[in-house]
């Protein structure tokens, strides 16, 4: 499950007791959150309906997931500096220019497309990010 809850209902669940929300379910799981009494209805279609509001809070979402993709780039960074250590245990590069594959290598590989795949990633957030802080400065 994606941000901000990630597969924790409890804030959800929280709300629900409080009666500031009510919690449809379909199949046994959560599928519809309306307001919980009538009187919150109009302050949720406003809170929803509210550009400043949403852009906000989208770019507090957008900056909880880019510390978490740069948290698996440092992972991933860091692990190919190990590997780097270990790499003539597994044939080194003389292994790899006679065309084997070592296990290293095959890790590296992995690892590099991971590193481009969050790179990727942190560029959109980046990038919604400031089409969002144009919405605030908009208004």
């Amino acid at each position: 499950m994606e941000f901000p809850f990630k597969g924790d209902e409890n804030a959800l669940r929280g709300m629900e007791s409080a009666e500031l929300i009510s919690i449809g379910s379909q199949d046994g799981r959560p599928s519809t959150i309306r307001p919980g009494k009538p009187v919150y209805h109009w302050v949720f279609e406003r809170l929803v309906n509210d550009a400043v509001f949403r852009a906000a809070q989208e770019i507090t979402i957008n900056e909880k997931q880019i510390a978490s993709w740069e948290s698996a780039i440092r992972k991933c960074e860091d692990e190919l500096e190990r590997l780097r250590n270990v790499e003539e245990l597994d044939g080194g590069w003389f292994r790899w220019f006679l065309g084997g594959r070592t296990n290293v290598w095959e890790r590296e590989r992995f690892l590099l497309r991971k590193l481009g795949d969050a790179n990727r990633k942190i560029e959109e957030l980046d990038r919604m990010n400031k089409d969002l802080k144009a919405v605030i400065r908009k208004h």
